[in-house]
């Protein structure tokens, strides 16, 4: 696309099987390479017989979106009126109503795909009102309604204030692209460099799990402190403790990882002592920050 040809295509017949089940929920094989061998139907279904596998298959996926829909109320969370006044606790339920409103999502999505039909879809079972409405305003060419203020689209003030020299090297530096990212997220992107660098055996399952693992710390590293420089006039030191627990998660998950990987000796043996200590070292660091942080009460 970037010398501008075109992409290469073709059309291809997809085989697709869908089941539910109480074990594994939702799922779907499909993909358009496997080798079919099609014989004579040995059985043909009768109309009636179509319509009870038509009831079997709506009535699975509504209990299994039911059941989707159960996990976000059982994650709802009613912290205290004053955003304020939330801890750490309060921020980490928030983000777990969050994970189960984001399967949710992720499951229609893959159900229903995109399209104008599917997105009023999703926005009924996802119980967006006000979404379903815009969708349907825009079908009768009407404007839709707005109730808040008018924004720019980027949520950012246009005219956005420069990063306190004072707290370069600690809150905030410039990365190769001078772009402003916070030191711990940038050494986590540039050690994850070192990685995609290396020659690495792309069909080792075991090794790309932890090369995967790796470049998940760094993006999350990037969620939770990347902004903080902007944010300093309404920082909330317990959303920042909150987020930084869920990548100590993720850390643990790349140390889990990076066992199968040294023990069958998958890398140089100077890049398996490097990761032993690098891991190591990005969550002791993570640590520090989250007692710092528990340190300080938000303005």
């Amino acid at each position: 696309m970037q010398t501008g040809r075109k992409p290469p295509e073709h059309l291809a017949n997809v085989l697709y099987l869908e089941w539910f089940s109480q074990r594994n929920g939702r799922v779907v094989i499909e993909g358009p390479d496997w080798k079919l061998n099609l014989s004579a139907p040995e059985w043909t279904p009768t109309p009636e017989d179509e319509e009870q596998r038509a009831r079997d298959a709506a009535l699975g996926l509504t209990g299994f979106m039911q059941r989707l829909t159960d996990a976000v109320d059982q994650a709802r969370h009613e912290g205290p009126e004053e955003i304020g006044d939330w801890d750490e606790f309060d921020y980490e339920k928030m983000m777990k109503e969050c994970d189960a409103r984001t399967d949710k999502y992720s499951e229609l999505l893959d159900k229903y795909g995109h399209g104008e039909e599917a997105e009023k879809i999703i926005a009924r079972e996802m119980g967006w009102t006000w979404l379903e409405e815009s969708l349907d305003a825009q079908d009768k060419n009407e404007p839709p309604s707005n109730d808040g203020d008018a924004e720019d689209g980027t949520g950012m003030d246009p005219e956005e204030p420069p990063p306190d020299p004072a707290t370069e090297g600690i809150d905030w530096v410039r990365n190769h692209h001078n772009h402003i990212v916070h030191p711990l997220a940038d050494r986590c992107y540039q050690s994850g460099l070192r990685l995609i660098r290396l020659e690495t055996d792309n069909k080792n399952a075991v090794l790309q799990d932890f090369i995967f693992s790796v470049h998940m710390i760094s993006a999350k590293l990037a969620g939770a402190l990347n902004s903080l420089w902007r944010d300093r006039d309404f920082f909330d030191p317990a959303l920042t403790v909150a987020r930084l627990k869920r990548v100590v998660q993720r850390v643990h998950e790349s140390q889990r990882a990076f066992q199968p990987v040294k023990e069958g000796l998958m890398l140089p043996p100077e890049e398996l002592a490097f990761w032993e200590q690098e891991l190591a070292g990005i969550r002791e660091e993570i640590l520090r920050l989250m007692d710092k942080y528990r340190g300080r009460k938000a303005d």
